[in-house]
């Protein structure tokens, strides 16, 4: 089969992604869509604004034939981590091509750049710089050492969200999985981070805003999308941050060290929970130029699941979750090497702890809903198959 894997998060599902799928289809015609998404919890260190299930039901309504969801702890790894957790989950589906957004359809040097990124002479100059320049945060040190060994107009390509990923991808097939199709998807609409809500096709930052503050966001998602997510059970921002702000404030310094991952981001963290008395002003306290937003939400969501950072970077996924599937998705999971899981009782097949990561992820997440719920929220829980299925 050909198999095009989609790396995705859909928080919220969005006409941009509809858009790849049926760019992907139009350029592919024989190809299978599956998409491999994050769970409760995202990439950006942040909880998803529907759950799993909600998400990739609207990715199979428009367009996907499978959609799975990676274990939490490879969802909530830096750029890499996440990159080479999706690529691996991806082939031990038998995925035969790797579909990805790109800024900028200039492959060929991309994979240049990733082939440098994963040389010893870089590694070796990167942590020469690191050490040398401790004021500087990891990307800017990169970014300068890269401008050694390519122009800098070559070097910026990796200066925007979708081709950071997209380098991060192709790192990842030429460690895992060499023969493994690459299909770059020029992104149309709006920006990354742009909060504007003007145009036809929103970022995921600016529609996040709109449906967070009741706003009418209709006319930004497929029909399709839209019926599912719009009458579905919603995080409440609010509650979230207020129970994380209530864990950080309490946890010791050993414990914020050993999730934050880097001494000076838990020192930050550490001090600025002790003189805060409400989220917001902890926030505050929290920007430092050196630490990205992201950085600092990682650091945080790990310490509220209890994640070492990034310590399954080089682990491989132990299971999926099965979210949606479409008939043309049978075959996906019975060729699958990894476990397809597609009822709560399945788990109990599989132990340790990418297992106990994602049910705390998913009480946690579950608990910060505008109607709070309990356990019974993921346990009741059942993947949306297509009715040409039954």
């Amino acid at each position: 089969m050909d198999i095009t894997a989609i790396i995705s998060e859909y928080n919220p599902f969005h006409k941009g992604h509809k858009y790849q799928i049926d760019k992907i289809k139009e350029l592919y015609s024989s190809t299978q869509i599956l998409s491999v998404m994050s769970p409760s919890f995202v990439q950006r260190g942040r909880p998803a604004i529907f759950d799993k299930f909600v998400r990739g039901k609207s990715a199979v309504c428009c367009g996907a034939d499978l959609a799975v969801s990676m274990p939490q702890v490879f969802a909530l790894l830096s750029a890499e981590g996440f990159a080479e957790g999706g690529v691996i989950t991806a082939k031990k589906l038998g995925s035969t091509a790797l579909a990805f957004g790109v800024e900028s359809e200039d492959i060929s040097s991309m994979y240049e750049i990733a082939e440098i990124l994963i040389s010893d002479a870089f590694e070796e100059k990167l942590k020469k710089e690191l050490s040398e320049n401790p004021q500087l945060s990891y990307p800017l040190v990169r970014q300068k050492v890269l401008n050694g060994f390519v122009s800098e107009e070559k070097a910026a390509l990796i200066s925007t969200p979708n081709n950071i990923l997209a380098v991060e991808y192709i790192k990842a097939t030429i460690k895992f999985c060499p023969d493994m199709e690459l299909r770059p998807i020029k992104r149309i609409g709006n920006g990354y981070n742009d909060c504007s809500a003007t145009g036809e096709y929103l970022s995921a930052t600016a529609l996040r805003d709109i449906i967070l503050n009741g706003g009418d966001w209709s006319r930004s998602v497929p029909e399709e999308a839209y019926s599912i997510q719009k009458d579905s059970s919603m995080l409440n921002l609010q509650r979230y941050e207020d129970l994380l702000f209530s864990v950080i404030s309490v946890v010791g310094y050993d414990e914020v060290a050993e999730y934050a991952g880097n001494k000076e981001l838990a020192d930050t963290i550490f001090a600025s929970a002790k003189e805060s008395g409400t989220y917001p002003e902890f926030r505050q306290k929290l920007s430092r130029k050196k630490f990205a937003e992201t950085r600092i939400d990682r650091a945080l969501c790990n310490i509220l699941l209890k994640i070492p950072n990034d310590s399954f970077m080089h682990s491989s996924p132990e299971y999926v979750t099965l979210l949606a599937a479409e008939k043309s998705g049978r075959d996906i999971i019975k060729k699958s090497e990894i476990p397809v899981i597609s009822k709560f009782g399945d788990y109990k097949k599989i132990n340790g702890q990418q297992i106990h990561t994602e049910h705390l992820a998913d009480r946690i997440w579950a608990r910060c809903l505008e109607a709070p719920s309990g356990e019974e929220y993921f346990i009741d829980k059942k993947p949306f198959i297509s009715e040409d299925l039954i």
